[in-house]
């Protein structure tokens, strides 16, 4: 089953069933049959109304946040894909086993470079092996706002070289506790040099990995960036807490002690899950 992250009116399926279920707990004498209608539409409404919401009958992130504050539980059904993140100190993968879990993981991010100097050791054979299991598959480079954007997106670029069939656009891990001793300004400019700079190079637009600490409270929230797709970490709330201008996410980086098939690590893989709507895959 793969419910709609967003549903509205014309909207049918488990997802509104779902949802029509929560809204008859408020109150509403509606029917649970699946279809997003004006009864659905008008109970909707006078939710958002109560809770302070924009009452538009769009059933999206901030409605389903509050709604799980009421009891709601949504956030392991607004993912069409599961998908995980990897490095070095992951160990060796069996990607194989990886692809059989039982949890049905179909992409992954690995890492490929960190700022200006380190290469990960296990990305090319893990870049091999899982695009050879079937999954989708993305690099990422952990970024370090001290040292220059140029040269650390050629660093990244030149350890991918070229997308390959099934690749996913590589990403940005920003995710500093400080910016050693640069301003803010000169951070946020430098992040957009880095972008665009893998962006020539490569021929895709690169995905923003980030949490909401790194972004509002050392980048200072920029609101800049929102044409790019967010992958964001948030292992406390229901739904992930959106900053930056963005009003929505494409991956959600939602557990870091995942136990996945093939990866012995102690119980400690990153877990994310993949919004359809973003277009991302």
């Amino acid at each position: 089953m793969q419910p709609l992250l967003v549903i509205k009116k014309g909207s049918t399926g488990p997802a509104v069933i779902k949802w029509q279920q929560f809204l008859q707990t408020q109150g509403n004498s509606l029917t649970a049959d699946g279809i997003f209608g004006g009864d659905t539409l008008a109970a909707t409404i006078v939710f958002q109304q109560q809770q302070g919401l924009d009452a538009d009958g769009i059933v999206g992130n901030n409605t389903y946040a509050a709604a799980a504050v009421l009891g709601f539980i949504i956030a392991l059904d607004i993912a069409d894909f599961i998908g995980i993140d990897v490095y070095h100190n992951d160990g060796a993968v069996n990607w194989d086993a990886v692809q059989t879990d039982p949890q049905q993981i179909t992409f992954a991010y690995i890492k490929a470079t960190e700022g200006t100097g380190f290469n990960d050791p296990t990305f090319a054979t893990n870049r091999t092996n899982a695009l050879a299991a079937g999954l989708k598959v993305g690099a990422y480079h952990f970024y370090h706002p001290e040292l220059s954007p140029v040269d650390q997106a050629n660093f990244f670029t030149a350890a991918i070289t070229a997308l390959q069939p099934n690749e996913l656009p590589p990403a940005l891990d920003f995710e500093p506790e400080s910016l050693g001793g640069i301003s803010t300004a000169q951070a946020t400019a430098d992040v957009n040099t880095f972008i665009t700079t893998v962006q020539n190079a490569l021929g895709v637009t690169p995905v923003i990995y980030t949490n909401y600490n790194s972004w509002v409270y050392v980048l200072g929230n920029p609101t800049n960036f929102t044409q790019y797709k967010l992958w964001v970490a948030d292992y406390t709330n229901p739904l992930p807490e959106l900053f930056g201008g963005w009003n929505d996410w494409a991956i959600w980086q939602f557990a870091d002690k995942g136990l996945v098939a093939g990866i012995d690590n102690g119980h400690s893989t990153d877990m994310n899950k993949y919004n359809a709507d973003s277009g991302l895959m």
